[in-house]
């Protein structure tokens, strides 16, 4: 009698989908009619004139941000929920300290994005076109980076819980000391990765598992010899 062969395991559990509510006609206004730590809700808010939107410490509510046009967009410690990030285009992003839940980032791209310390649930980037990203000591769940191309991704001390980067590649990730769970790295094309021991638990495919058997085998100290 042949012997059945055991069921893989199952894969982790997929983040929690984003389910945006912003209404489509928003009343516009400008970055500059905002103070900082100011209520913004339902409305889309646009640069304009402005070289620096400064969002630090509001509440964003509802709203859809076209942050384009401008130099750099500051939103330290701001707090953002059911918003629309559409096609942005800005050189610098300083969002530390912040907390984004259900955010949506669609196309468009960011130079330096700085999220350090910033607690993100609900988060999806999908065909966005980073420099760096520092998502370091952040605590994050269900984040999804899809179709991205980042250059350097920074997970140094994060904490990450259902996470997926389907077809995303990362030139550079710095993982030293990120705690993970039901992280899935399959379909993301990671080309050097900095403390991959931090990896371990992570969910990969066996395509990537040959490419990235370089890295793992410096990070074990192997020496490979034919």
């Amino acid at each position: 009698m042949a012997s059945r062969r055991p069921s893989p395991p199952p894969g982790p559990p997929a983040p929690q989908p984003v389910d945006l509510d912003v209404p489509v006609d928003l009343p516009p206004i400008e970055a500059g009619q905002i103070e900082p730590g100011e209520l913004v809700e339902d409305v889309e808010l646009s640069a304009g004139d402005s070289d620096v939107v400064d969002l630090s410490g509001c509440r964003i509510l509802s709203a859809r941000l076209r942050l384009t046009g401008a130099e750099e967009a500051v939103l330290r410690a701001a707090r953002l929920s059911e918003v629309d990030i559409a096609a942005p285009d800005v050189p610098v992003l300083r969002a530390p300290y912040g907390q984004w839940r259900d955010v949506v980032v669609t196309g468009g791209r960011l130079g330096t994005a700085e999220a350090f310390d910033s607690e993100w649930t609900r988060v999806v980037f999908r065909g966005v076109r980073l420099r760096y990203l520092n998502l370091r000591s952040a605590r994050v769940s269900d984040l999804v980076l899809e179709d991205c191309v980042i250059d350097e991704l920074d997970l140094g001390g994060a904490e990450l819980t259902r996470v997926a980067l389907p077809g995303t590649r990362v030139g550079r990730l710095e993982a030293d000391g990120v705690r993970l769970e039901a992280v899935d790295l399959r379909g993301a094309r990671l080309e050097t990765v900095v403390g991959a021991r931090s990896l371990a638990g992570a969910v990969v495919g066996t395509a990537q598992l040959m490419e990235l058997a370089p890295v793992l085998a410096a990070a074990l100290g192997l020496t490979v010899l034919d």
